[in-house]
């Protein structure tokens, strides 16, 4: 019976060591692209190419982020890189009945935030092709990229560029949408700038809205500068949005100083305290990147002509700046041999190698004596 017992105690001891785990474990959340169905998470995103060609996924678990790839996708954020998606899969809708079975290039049941980098294009000749993205809730549109997107399919029903249950948010990006019949369809769709973290970055987008390209003008409210605007009722078949960032820098300029013998000079440059930055230009079109580095001219070295130098008059062996060669030069070559120079010692090492051999030795402080000496 004890045994019976103990071997129970240690069977419930291993279940509740599992319970942690579990509950630690990520949750992963799937989405279709292309003809795949992918699923990440944050800690483990998964990540895919697409066939320049013909517009094929494929996922390779053996890609990381450092590899070259077109898609990643981490459970929230799928982000487009240079992608190019004609692939389509049937998805499966529980907020709206449709009564055909619909097809799209992305589609995820959840909020979902889309990254473009790069230039990349969304299309497809299905002739079920609901929208190139779709999703049962949210979407937000965002990235530094461009993404075009087209249905222009020969289907029956309504073909959109951009179809969601929910909301769709567009956060920047530059967007091309064109759908025979809408360009996004959505409860709301709002512009909104991006979030940029250079504080004197100034963002607007423009937001043009017609039946095709050659039609579209821009809409009341744009360029948008500051809060999202909701541009639901002003859109048709064509959507072109453009991000427009100006800097507004409170530029500071530094006097160039320049260089001497014996100390370095600085370049001028400009400096915004604002955002922390350096330029080259009053313009700042020229970032320094670092400006200890890039500010400096070295300093130019005596040029000694007959032990007077031609640019500053110093005297050869005067290591202490004195104007005058006396003992205390040669005291001094001592000391600095001896390493036993102290803060307020000035000590020139350029007028010190006397004997003009390259390096400093007992032999100049020998020759400064010899030169006081007259020998």
């Amino acid at each position: 019976m004890k045994k019976r017992l103990l071997a129970a105690a240690i069977c419930l001891c291993m279940v509740i060591g599992l319970f942690p785990t579990i509950a630690m474990a990520e949750e992963t959340t799937s989405i279709v692209v292309g003809s795949q169905t992918i699923s990440g998470s944050k800690s483990n995103p998964v990540y895919a190419v697409t066939n320049p060609d013909d517009g094929n996924v494929t996922v390779d678990s053996g890609l990381t982020e450092d590899d070259s790839w077109n898609i990643k996708w981490d459970g929230e954020t799928l982000t487009l890189k240079e992608a190019y998606i004609t692939a389509s899969s049937q998805v499966d809708f529980t907020t709206t009945i449709f009564f055909y079975p619909v097809q799209s290039s992305i589609f995820c049941k959840n909020d979902f935030t889309i990254e473009v980098i790069g230039n990349n294009t969304i299309t497809s000749d299905n002739k079920y092709y609901l929208a190139p993205i779709s999703s049962e809730r949210n979407i937000t549109i965002c990235g530094s990229g461009t993404l075009n997107c087209y249905n222009n399919t020969s289907g029956a029903f309504q073909r959109r560029a951009v179809y969601s249950d929910g909301d769709v948010t567009i956060k920047g990006a530059n967007l091309t949408l064109e759908g025979a019949d809408h360009s996004i369809e959505a409860n709301n769709i709002f512009v909104s700038i991006p979030d940029l973290s250079d504080p004197c970055a100034r963002p607007a987008v423009k937001v043009y809205s017609g039946s095709n390209q050659e039609s579209a003008s821009e809409i009341a409210g744009s360029p948008v500068t500051s809060d999202k605007i909701n541009i639901t009722d002003n859109l048709s078949k064509y959507l072109r949005t453009e991000t427009l960032i100006t800097m507004d820098h409170k530029l500071a300029k530094y006097e160039s100083t320049p260089a001497t013998c014996t100390k370095d000079g600085t370049k001028a440059y400009y400096y915004c305290p604002v955002c922390g930055k350096y330029f080259e230009d009053e313009a700042a079109t020229k970032e320094i990147s670092d400006i200890d580095i890039w500010k400096v001219i070295p300093a130019t070295g005596h040029n000694i002509e007959d032990g007077i130098c031609s640019n500053c008059n110093a005297i050869l062996g005067d290591v202490n700046n004195s104007s005058i060669l006396d003992i205390n030069d040669a005291t001094l070559v001592q000391l600095y041999l001896a390493n036993t120079l102290t803060e307020t010692n000035v000590f020139d090492e350029l007028l010190a190698d006397v004997t003009g051999d390259g390096d400093i030795t007992i032999l100049d402080a020998t020759a400064i004596q010899a030169m006081l000496s007259n020998v």
